[in-house]
């Protein structure tokens, strides 16, 4: 039993290190106050290359940061961001959910999949469709970038 709490802890730790998502501090009055704090992590608290990188480069990340939409979902607390920004000649293009808790725009890592019934629980599966698929397109013209 505790070898399979081991190997279950030790594969759980695995996948969030290999995660590449965004660590905020507190939530913000604004999106982009949000997205500017957990954009570039903490000094020594790295989870993976991608985090280290972003620590490297955080001047040059912050100076080229743009959203470049927001898209609130209507009936729900829910609004997705698009955003860019570059490291010397490449452009990182990447979306990220956020949540209104408090009248504060916090990070929300919850997984929204197009063939969900009503994946906003808003009952506009159509528009959920369209907003999914405009995240993937927009993420798609950068996925070869590691970082």
């Amino acid at each position: 039993m505790k070898k399979n709490l081991l190997v279950i802890f030790f594969g759980l730790s695995l996948a969030l290190a290999s995660c590449d998502t965004l660590v905020t501090k507190l939530p913000s009055e604004t999106i982009e106050a949000s997205l500017k704090d957990g954009i570039v992590p903490e000094k020594d608290y790295f989870l993976n290359d991608g985090m280290y990188f972003r620590y490297k480069h955080r001047d040059e990340i912050l100076r080229t940061l743009k959203v470049e939409e927001k898209i609130e979902v209507k009936g729900t607390d829910l609004c997705l961001v698009l955003y860019s920004y570059s490291v010397a000649s490449q452009i990182k293009r990447t979306s990220q959910w956020f949540r209104l808790v408090d009248n504060k725009w916090t990070f929300c890592n919850k997984y929204f999949s197009a063939y969900d019934d009503d994946p906003f629980g808003n009952g506009d599966k159509a528009f959920a469709k369209e907003v999914l698929e405009k995240a993937e397109k927009w993420e798609e013209t950068s996925k070869n970038i590691w970082w």
